[in-house]
């Protein structure tokens, strides 16, 4: 936490993915928000991010996605042999933070299901 203060100090953008693990992608798993403590501290400009990958030659969620109990190196050669992977990243500005960490948790949270449910609409 103090490295990510640290670097919102000077100016510099920072990114986290804060679900605190991986998953396979089907939901937006809730928010840690000890990460987030930081940046309720201070005023800094927000935005929530989502990331959507599709594959057309297999499963998403087993090829792309990293979780599981999976082993690296198989889990690459795999993810190397697919013609493509296409990947989409949306993001959106907040309006205004919080000060409270867990109600910026659950903002970012529902922003990030909102841009979920556009994309897939």
């Amino acid at each position: 936490m103090d490295k990510i203060e640290a670097a919102l100090q000077t100016g510099a953008l920072v990114v986290l993915f804060p679900e605190g693990t991986s998953s396979g992608g089907e939901s937006i798993l809730p928010f840690k928000s000890s990460l987030l403590e930081p940046a309720a501290r201070q005023t800094h400009p927000l935005a929530a991010g989502f990331l959507r990958y599709d594959l057309n030659d297999g499963d998403v969620s087993e090829e792309v996605c990293y979780w599981k109990d999976m082993t690296l190196v198989p889990h690459l050669i795999n993810l190397c042999s697919k013609r493509a992977v296409q990947a989409s990243v949306h993001f959106n500005h907040l309006r205004e933070g919080n000060a409270d960490r867990k109600q910026l948790a659950r903002q970012l949270h529902a922003e990030v299901l909102r841009m979920k449910h556009a994309v897939e609409i």
